[in-house]
Parts: C-alpha cells; structure tokens; sequence
C-alpha cells in the first residue's frame, strides 16, 4: 500500500532546495550535492539516492495502475568499493548518454554504469520467486510479494528527461569526490 501522502513528500522534495552549504559541514553539503544529482523527477518514473554512513541507496518508483507511486527497486552499494574511472573527457567511460526529442525540446537519458571492485558486491532487491538462487537476504519491505536483496558485481542507474549531460556528470563528480575524502578502504 502507498504512503497516503506520498505524491505530496515527492512534490515538496522537488521544490525544497537543498540546505545552504554555509549551515551544513562540507560532509552533508557533497552528500547533499549527491542526492540532489542523484534524483530524477519524471511524469513516470522518480529516482532517489540517499547516502548513509558510506553507503549510497538508489531507489525507482513507478507510477502503478491505480496512478499511484509505488516502490520498484533498491540497490544498495558501499561506495568504497564503486570503481568510478577518472577522466574529465571521456565520459563514455562513467555513463551512456543519450540525445532524444528535438533541438528545441530535447529529452535526453543517461544510463550511469557502477562496478564494484572486489571483494564489494552490490545489492539488488528483487521480487522472490522460488527458482532464485542462493545466496540472498530477505528485504524488509512490507508489501504484497516478497522481496530479497542479491548481490550483483555491478549496477547502473538511469536518469530520464534530461536537457544535458550535466546532471549524470555532477552525479559521477560528487560520487567521486564523497567516495574520496570519507570512505577510504584502510589496510
């Protein structure tokens, strides 16, 4: 069942902006930049990214049936272990992105490709069903099917309905830089 006021949450997400960098430590202000590069807004589809203690959740939902948003997908990844490769001129090499729709009204997307570097993995909720292999954790999503979280050595997240290619690149940029200044693998 949806959150009753859901639609409302995402609505006032959309046109709160973000804390003033001034108010926030220079930790809150990138994990801040991050989710705000990270979220996408669209007739169909709303993407969120949330960072917590080095972990980054990225979440879909879907306009269901009944016109309502519904949860979709999650993925969980430790951001230590998210190989982003350095390059300021090919960003082939970080995410795909696409030019659709007109010079006048353009409708880009871009698919931003993650692999994790071993021994990391990340995880992937997905609808159970009984063929699913070993191993899996069960979610803790309360809803209709179950759910479980496997783990995979890469992910992608997709941003639709984009003017430019800035915001997969701000995205990336961030990512980056969070991954570099707070979540070092020691040893």
């Amino acid at each position: 069942m949806a959150f009753p006021y859901h639609n409302l949450l995402w609505g006032l997400l959309a046109l709160t902006p973000p804390a003033s960098a001034q108010n926030m430590s220079d930790h809150d202000a990138l994990i801040a930049q991050i989710e705000t590069a990270g979220q996408n807004l669209t007739n169909t589809r709303r993407h969120a990214v949330s960072i917590e203690n080095c972990i980054m959740t990225a979440s879909v939902h879907e306009r269901g049936n009944n016109g309502q948003f519904e949860l979709r997908r999650v993925v969980q990844a430790d951001v230590r272990g998210i190989s982003i490769p350095v390059s300021n001129e090919k960003d082939a090499e970080r995410f795909l992105y696409i030019e659709r729709g007109t010079p006048d009204q353009s409708a880009g997307m871009s698919v931003t490709f993650f692999r994790m570097l071993p021994p990391f993995e990340a995880e992937l909720e997905t609808p159970f069903s009984d063929d699913i292999a070993l191993p899996f954790r069960p979610s803790p999503r309360k809803a209709r099917e179950r759910f479980v979280f496997k783990r995979h050595p890469n992910f992608t997240i997709v941003h639709e309905d984009l003017a430019s290619a800035d915001k997969p690149r701000a995205f990336v940029k961030y990512l980056r830089a969070y991954r570099d200044n707070y979540c070092r693998v020691i040893g």
